[in-house]
């Protein structure tokens, strides 16, 4: 076939020619760059809804001294989070709370999954909860290098672990009532939280304490 004739068929992969080939050719070089480099629309992303009050207690609830797991909630749009933040309502002297994003990442292999967690890149923040302050959350630079990149569609967990049981946070008590498991594994205090994890290898309970904590994007840790 003729050249010059491919550009007037629709969809051929060949020299597109004609007064629509440069507008076709910008749309086309448009569209891979926003799938290449997507724009972050999200603002928050939190283990619960904006207003969430009425389903968390400040008291009686305890976050443990164990590495713990609990999925987080899907995102529709890319966020690029710069902070994180909780509130602290009883405080420990020399006491913290490490939090991270865990992404999950199923692999196959030749007889069975590979239920395999990943720390996502940057995520990891410690809350310094040596001080009570209940006028206000408290809350940590995070992703310093770059922000967290949380993205929209994927299974994100939030790993905790409190250096001390006294610590009190807003939680959720599940009380075997809940439907959607905690996971949990003894880790050292003070120590980075592990950059890989296994979650067949982990304790499962539906008796856990869900902390109320947040990813926020640069706009939102301004306005909120």
């Amino acid at each position: 076939m003729d050249e010059s004739r491919r550009g007037d068929i629709p969809f051929i992969k060949g020299r597109r020619v004609g007064p629509d080939a440069i507008v076709s050719r910008d749309e086309q070089w448009a569209a891979q760059g926003r799938e290449a480099n997507p724009v972050a629309k999200e603002w928050v992303f939190s283990s619960f809804p904006f207003h969430a009050s009425d389903a968390v207690t400040s008291g009686g609830a305890t976050l443990g001294t164990t590495l713990n797991l609990c999925i987080m909630p899907s995102l529709s749009g890319h966020l690029i989070a710069t902070h994180v933040r909780t509130t602290v309502y009883t405080g420990v002297s020399d006491k913290e709370l490490r939090v991270c994003l865990y992404r999950y990442y199923p692999e196959r292999g030749s007889t069975k999954i590979k239920r395999r967690l990943v720390k996502v890149l940057n995520s990891e923040a410690i809350i310094d909860c040596s001080t009570t302050l209940r006028t206000a959350p408290t809350g940590v630079d995070a992703g310093v290098k770059g922000g967290v990149v949380v993205e929209p569609g994927e299974p994100y967990f939030l790993g905790y672990r409190a250096s001390s049981g006294s610590i009190r946070v807003p939680t959720a008590a599940s009380n075997n009532v809940g439907q959607f498991p905690m996971y949990h594994q003894p880790h050292a205090d003070n120590t980075l939280l592990p950059a890989e994890l296994n979650l067949a290898t982990m304790s499962k309970t539906y008796d856990g304490n869900i902390p109320w904590v947040s990813y926020l994007s640069k706009e939102a840790s301004i306005l909120f």
